[in-house]
């Protein structure tokens, strides 16, 4: 049965969450951007999933808000500009509902969307030492530094320094945006590569949550990076 066939004729937010809801379980991102063009309410549904109980569907609305983006920008790049505010925005106190998954889901429209990172890349990267954003923020500069690295060049010395982090996710996430960068310490990544301690990421080529450990990635950068 069709997604939307499951829902029929209902409009209200509930209906359209539990449609976004079975997209993101499918991960079928070609029904999403349908979905998208055809409900002008679709993101803000997306955008409620990021709150879910379930860690898969909220990494998945993160995966989704981005291509949804890409769908609006092809005929209103102003909605896209207000989307990423609206985001930074549930990353401040005052917002009254702060999104913990916020700066992926930023991540993800600037990769979606590379005309907006030069304009918010140093905002981003404001937040590095932001709690509880430390470690979304690094994913999060990963992934729009593959599209665009220059404009994020700003985050490199604030990465270094937080290789000697106490978390493990802070420390394997800065080497991955550090590499992403095309920064590779040497010295610092064989001390790494000992580092046995591991954390839980979202593959985006996957869809799936995996463990990798601080010391597989130190080694990974060692094997691609100059003597």
């Amino acid at each position: 049965m069709n997604t939307l066939d499951k829902h029929p004729g209902g409009n209200n937010f509930g209906t359209r969450k539990n449609i976004g809801r079975d997209i993101l379980a499918a991960r079928d991102y070609k029904k999403l951007a349908a979905w998208i063009k055809k409900n002008r309410a679709a993101v803000r549904s997306l955008s409620s999933l990021l709150f879910d109980h379930d860690e898969i569907i909220r990494w998945r609305a993160v995966e989704a808000i981005g291509i949804a983006a890409a769908v609006k920008a092809e005929n209103n790049t102003e909605y896209v500009r207000n989307l990423i505010r609206r985001f930074f925005w549930m990353m401040n106190d005052e917002s009254g509902n702060i999104c913990w998954n916020a700066p992926e889901a930023i991540g993800e429209i600037l990769r979606n969307n590379p005309l907006f990172i030069p304009k918010f890349a140093k905002m981003l990267v404001s937040f590095l030492n932001e709690e509880p954003f430390q470690s979304g923020v690094r994913l999060a500069i990963s992934r729009a530094a593959e599209i665009n690295p220059v404009p994020f060049k700003s985050s490199i010395e604030i990465l270094e320094a937080s290789l000697d982090d106490s978390d493990a996710a802070i420390r394997g996430l800065s080497l991955i945006a550090l590499r992403t960068l095309s920064r590779h310490p040497r010295e610092k990544l064989r001390q790494l590569a000992e580092d046995r301690n591991a954390f839980f990421v979202y593959n985006f080529s996957t869809g799936k949550i995996e463990s990798l450990t601080v010391g597989g990635i130190a080694k990974d950068i060692l094997k691609i990076s100059t003597p």
